[in-house]
């Protein structure tokens, strides 16, 4: 079962369970006194997105799973673990998830699936993700070291990584070597066209979280997509924009209407003045 399905899956069990679950259909298994019915088990494999919810091993092992859950969840209940404000706040949390995702599914069936033109266009605006998709080859300097004003002086006159890393090391700063692949057809649009505009050899910085990563392309290759296959994976691609848009503009409409931040230090900070007119 995917990883993400869990929190809804418990969830929906949370709610089917509020709401007397128990009953109807044929019994499949016993908890103590709780009983899973064939029904129960139909709904969690379809919220799990099992490829093949007919197969006895899939079902036996999604039954395993419900069942390790009960037991683990009456044990927590016969220790009083639900009855703290921490048990409190997650089980509203694993019961809003499941209700969002409802919102979420329906959300997402009103929108239009892109038409071949439109796949076809999409291909044609994103020449590097198709006719001149490259898969590259790169070579890193991995330091988990922010980049301080002497640092970043000291790197502008390295034309290679060669040069990076004695900087580096002139400075004791600590680094790792790694080898990474890039396609570009999965390649965050910023990399692709900083990989597209290198000199050969020359070195290029990408931020991370905890410092800053340098690399070198190693080597590089043409890899066209083209055909039915780009037409269907531009499809895929188009249409997961659709949705992140239309769920993106849903909440900032809901958002504009309902949401009143109190709390300053998580308030959206390009709107100070906006969160502090609504308290």
């Amino acid at each position: 079962m995917r990883a993400g399905m869990w929190m809804t899956v418990a969830a929906a069990a949370l709610v089917m369970a509020g709401c007397g679950a128990g009953a109807g259909g044929d019994v499949v298994a016993k908890v103590g006194a709780e009983k899973i019915t064939k029904a129960q088990l139909d709904a969690e494999l379809t919220l799990s997105g099992a490829a093949d919810p007919t197969n006895p091993a899939v079902r036996k092992a999604m039954l395993e799973q419900i069942v390790a859950r009960k037991l683990l969840a009456q044990e927590a209940r016969a220790e009083k673990l639900d009855k703290s404000a921490e048990a409190a706040a997650l089980r509203i949390a694993a019961i809003e998830t499941y209700e969002a995702n409802l919102e979420r599914s329906a959300m997402m069936s009103t929108v239009p699936k892109p038409t071949d033109a439109d796949a076809t266009t999409f291909i044609q605006a994103h020449p590097e993700m198709f006719g001149e998709r490259t898969g590259y080859v790169i070579e890193r300097l991995n330091v988990v070291t922010k980049a301080d004003p002497a640092l970043v002086q000291a790197l502008e006159p390295a034309k290679t990584l060669e040069a990076v890393e004695s900087v580096l090391t002139q400075r004791g700063i600590a680094y790792t070597r790694s080898v990474s692949q890039v396609d570009t057809l999965q390649a965050a649009p910023q990399l692709t066209a900083t990989l597209r505009r290198l000199q050969p050899g020359e070195p290029f910085v990408v931020p991370e979280p905890n410092g800053f990563t340098v690399g070198r392309v190693r080597d590089s290759k043409v890899q066209p997509l083209a055909g039915p296959a780009a037409v269907r994976v531009a499809s895929e691609i188009v249409y997961s924009q659709r949705q992140t848009t239309k769920m993106k503009e849903r909440l900032d409409a809901l958002k504009a209407k309902k949401v009143t931040y109190v709390d300053g230090s998580v308030a959206d900070p390009e709107k100070p003045a906006a969160a502090a007119d609504k308290k």
